[in-house]
């Protein structure tokens, strides 16, 4: 049954998967002004964010299909008695594990009464993380669209508030992040409990399988309420082309740079100065560029920057 669910939970997840990576060749070279700390940074591309969430993706379900579904098959406290008493002349371990195996799982030759369960913790782990993974996402295109960096397609019969209606909600996202938490809330029980079971059995176990299920459910549903959501949202342009238009001193971190390497002193200083808690615009910025005792190489080199276009290569990392 857990086989069967990873299996319903990778085509659902593999189709958010295959959204990300439309959106990140897509959105490829549309430029915005990155955040830390929730305060203006160096630019990057909407392509490469959704990029960074894919690889995070492809690199748990790497995990996800590595791990080997186990069972037990070895009598009632794990050390093969019956059998034995029935043919001691059969190699029991190998003949066992043989017909294991016909079921599309791995025998597990070391158990007490029960199969202990790591396998499935291992699989409650994974699922946490990308569950974690795409939380990540959705909180991050909740904020873009608070930001109006990114704008909620309109559809007709959608409701968008009870009393407001000029409102068109993010629900998609806020769904997905519901449903999250609660596979999360079953898989950390699953991981902490199925993994401890007194002496050689108890029967808690197996009250607790009965509910696996659900764990799975609730991701398939977030997953289906993410893609919904991705397929809604679209850049608003005019916003982010003001807001990098908007914030000349994400530039301060290339002249740093060219000042350094060039050798001057205090760099970090003369910027901290220049640009910390005030905006620059363009005019301060090519004043202070100009002013710069440096070659006429990189002054040119920076004279000819927009917050538009310092955004390194994640252009080229979006389509990888």
């Amino acid at each position: 049954m857990i086989k069967n669910g990873i299996s319903i939970f990778v085509d659902e997840l593999n189709k958010v998967n295959k959204s990300l990576k439309r959106n990140s060749n897509r959105y490829a070279k549309q430029a915005f002004v990155a955040r830390t700390h929730g305060q203006p940074a160096s630019p990057s591309t909407l392509g490469k964010e959704f990029k960074v969430f894919h690889e995070r993706i492809n690199r748990e379900l790497e995990h996800l299909r590595s791990i080997k579904p186990l069972a037990k098959f070895s009598g009632a406290t794990g050390n093969y008695h019956t059998f034995k008493i029935v043919d001691e002349k059969i190699n029991w371990v190998k003949f066992n594990k043989k017909f294991i195996n016909k079921f599309g799982v791995t025998h597990n030759e070391f158990t007490t009464q029960i199969e202990p369960h790591d396998w499935i913790a291992d699989v409650s782990h994974v699922v946490i993380r990308i569950n974690n993974i795409l939380i990540d996402l959705c909180q991050d295109v909740w904020i873009y669209i608070s930001n109006d960096i990114f704008a909620l397609k309109l559809l007709k019969n959608e409701v968008g508030s009870s009393t407001m209606p000029h409102k068109v909600n993010p629900i998609d996202f806020e769904n997905a992040e519901g449903n999250f938490g609660l596979s999360n809330a079953l898989m950390e029980f699953f991981a902490n409990k199925l993994t401890k079971s007194r002496h050689q059995r108890d029967l808690s176990d197996s009250t607790v399988l009965r509910n696996i299920g659900l764990a799975f459910g609730y991701s398939a549903l977030a997953f289906i309420s993410t893609n919904k959501g991705l397929g809604k949202i679209t850049p608003n342009k005019s916003k982010i082309d003001n807001e990098l238009n908007d914030n000349w001193e994400v530039l301060t971190e290339a002249v740093q740079t060219i000042m350094r390497y060039e050798g001057i002193p205090n760099a970090y200083e003369q910027l901290k100065n220049l640009s910390r808690g005030t905006k620059l615009n363009k005019d301060t910025y090519m004043m202070f560029v100009e002013s710069l005792d440096i070659s006429i190489k990189s002054k040119e080199k920076l004279l000819k920057l927009e917050p538009r276009s310092y955004i390194g290569i994640s252009s080229e990392l979006s389509k990888c």
